[in-house]
Formats: structure tokens, C-alpha cells, sequence
């Protein structure tokens, strides 16, 4: 393994339940990790210097209306925060090109901020660890072992590749 990063995904709506949002809350690894991606270091590094800071792709901010400077607030009925709110705002710090990786664009910002916000229960959890191989040509191997380690843990895990997350239509694409 050469690096690991950690995330959790902040899940609502905005202004009405039928604007389904989300973002994802990554640690100060993501860059590290999703080196693919068309996001500038100074962009990763963004959030981790305004915790409140999110960086949305122009898709997402073309649909939610955004610029650089808007305020984007996120209903969460299933992420309570420590003081009993569900709502989480945050500040758009930059928008950035969209992915093929993330279809319907992407928005993220600081587990840090998401994680220390939460009740003290709640609190290290994460929802998703991704990690970049050293010989991506073991990968599946990788992913084979893990879930082997972990086969007798009381969380429940699902392993896969990229590769194999993207499935046969974007492999022949």
C-alpha cells in the first residue's frame, strides 16, 4: 500500500428533499490518493486550511446556482450534529472541473471539520477508506486480502478496485 485515505459522505437535501445532495468529507490524503482526478493541489489543500471550506465541482455548481464565495447548506437528517442540527453550511473555496468518475459531478470538503462536529459516539467513523497500491497490477490481490483480514469483523466490508467499480461499459469506454 502506498498511501491511504479515509472519507464519509455527508447525505441530504437541499432547501426541499427532493434536491438530494451530498458531499464528500475526505481527509488530508484524497490528494494523495486521487491523483486522477483534474483537482489542483492548492484545491485538495483548500479545505484542510478552511474546514468549512468546500470545493464543488461546475457541474454541481451550476445546478445549486454557486460561485466562488456562496454559502451551500446541506439538510442531513441522517448526520446529527453535536448541538441536535442537521443542517451543515459551508463556504464554496473553489469549483473545479467535473470527473467522468462522478456522473452527476461531485462536491467535498474536510472530514475533520464533518468528524469533530458530531456527537462524541459518532466521532473516527468513516464511511469509506480508498488507497493507491504500489504495483497497481496486484490491486485485486490486495483488495482479496483485505477482505480476508477483516472477514471475522463485526463491520461488514466491501472490497473492489477501481477497475472494478467502474464496471465493463466505462472499461470499453
Amino acid at each position: 500500500v502506498k498511501t491511504v485515505t479515509a472519507m464519509n459522505f455527508l447525505g441530504g437535501y437541499v432547501a426541499d428533499p427532493k434536491n438530494r445532495a451530498f458531499v464528500l468529507m475526505v481527509d488530508d490524503k484524497a490528494a494523495d490518493v486521487f491523483v486522477d482526478w483534474p483537482i489542483t493541489q492548492e484545491q485538495w489543500h483548500a479545505v484542510q486550511k478552511d474546514r468549512t471550506g468546500v470545493v464543488m465541482s461546475r457541474m454541481q455548481a451550476d445546478r445549486w446556482h454557486k460561485k466562488v464565495g456562496d454559502i451551500f447548506t446541506i439538510i442531513s437528517p441522517s448526520t446529527v450534529r453535536a448541538n441536535g442540527t442537521k443542517s451543515w453550511s459551508f463556504k464554496v473555496l473553489e469549483i473545479a472541473d467535473d470527473i467522468p468518475q462522478a456522473l452527476s459531478g461531485y462536491v467535498f470538503g474536510n472530514y475533520d471539520y464533518m468528524d469533530k462536529a458530531r456527537p462524541l459516539s459518532d466521532q473516527g467513523k468513516v464511511t469509506e477508506v480508498d488507497l493507491l497500491a504500489n504495483d497497481p497490477g496486484r490491486a485485486t490481490e490486495l483488495a482479496q486480502h483485505i477482505d480476508q483480514v477483516f472477514a471475522n469483523s463485526a463491520t461488514p466490508l466491501s472490497t473492489i478496485t477501481e477497475k472494478m467499480a467502474r464496471g465493463p461499459a466505462t472499461l470499453a469506454a
